[in-house]
């Protein structure tokens, strides 16, 4: 081995000096990801990170002021104490801060004009899908151009929203899918964002190999600590295979997407053919997240249910029966 190769002090340092520099929720989540990439290399990759960025910065891993650095270690007391057992829901049973929600549909399947229900039931404070909503500052990232979205925000009563934020990532050229993530996340921090929406994370990431579980993981990680270490509600939209016919199977690189969320929603159109009408599938690792299969139907701006697929398969078997009945009193008469 070349006597000229650093030490593990040395490369740690050299990480840690552009780290040194930045503060708030940036510096948190960049130290978070510098942890997660040495677990199985050093004991203790994040008492490691701190010590090095006390040795080039001098000053302890974070600035005066700023809360101690993201604990990894509890007792079950400690938990008990730091973790509160109310989920704060913005949308009930869909989302929530600190929880990473994932959401899935076919090309044209209707994804963004359900987001933009969804911004406009969180602006408006009126019930989506039949569910509660909190008002909210939402961050929406779009792969989009300004031209292209502003109809949709016109159509949905929304120019005029102040609590809703527009980011276009396509401008940030140069820049890595983290680093962009990491500016959304100084900008969440700076305008008080409670949701973040991203539409969609396949074309903003420009994934070389879509069936990549490694593609995958590098691309959902920011968006995973961002939701986790800035308590953010966060909503991410993405492609699925064109043949998925269930949830499971919606996405390409399904095990590391469906690992990464905390709750999974898929949405198809209708074999009716009706523009307004969809079906809503969800599972989720929280016991009152969604985790059913609903058709909802659109009305103006609004989403509306339209009754879980049990129920319109037994409301469809009894107008079978129904249409079988005989409709007056003489078709009923028994022949003699």
């Amino acid at each position: 081995m070349s006597d000229n190769l650093p030490t593990v002090e040395e490369a740690m340092d050299a990480c840690a000096r552009p780290v040194a520099a930045l503060d708030g929720i940036e510096r948190r989540l960049h130290v978070a990801s510098k942890a997660e990439a040495l677990a199985g290399v050093v004991d203790d990759p994040l008492a490691e990170c701190e010590a090095a960025l006390a040795r080039v910065g001098g000053n302890g891993s974070w600035p005066t002021g700023e809360p101690p650095p993201v604990r990894v270690f509890y007792s079950a007391p400690d938990l008990r104490d730091y973790a509160s057992p109310h989920i704060d829901w913005v949308i009930e049973k869909l989302l929530a801060k600190g929880v990473f929600t994932i959401f899935g549909g076919k090309p044209k399947a209707g994804k963004t004009t359900f987001a933009f229900g969804a911004v406009y039931a969180m602006q408006k404070e009126c019930p989506f899908m039949g569910m509660a909503v909190c008002k909210a500052r939402v961050l929406y990232i779009t792969e989009q151009n300004k031209t292209t979205i502003r109809p949709k925000l016109d159509e949905y009563g929304l120019l005029d929203c102040a609590g809703l934020h527009i980011m276009f990532p396509r401008q940030m050229l140069g820049l890595e899918w983290e680093d962009i993530i990491v500016q959304a996340a100084i900008y969440c921090e700076d305008h008080a964002i409670d949701v973040v929406i991203v539409d969609t994370v396949n074309d903003l990431c420009h994934l070389e190999n879509s069936f990549s579980d490694t593609e995958w993981i590098a691309a959902l990680d920011p968006l995973q600590r961002l939701a986790t270490h800035g308590h953010i509600a966060v909503f991410a939209s993405l492609h699925a295979k064109k043949e998925a016919a269930s949830l499971v199977d919606m996405f390409r690189g399904s095990n590391a997407i469906v690992g990464k969320a905390d709750i999974v929603l898929g949405l198809w159109r209708d074999g009716s053919g009706d523009e307004t009408t969809r079906t809503v599938e969800g599972m989720s690792r929280l016991d009152n997240g969604f985790d059913e299969r609903t058709r909802i139907a659109r009305e103006g701006r609004e989403y509306m249910t339209a009754g879980t697929v049990k129920e319109m398969k037994l409301e469809a078997r009894l107008q079978e029966y129904v249409d079988v009945l005989p409709s007056s009193r003489d078709a009923a008469m028994t022949r003699q």
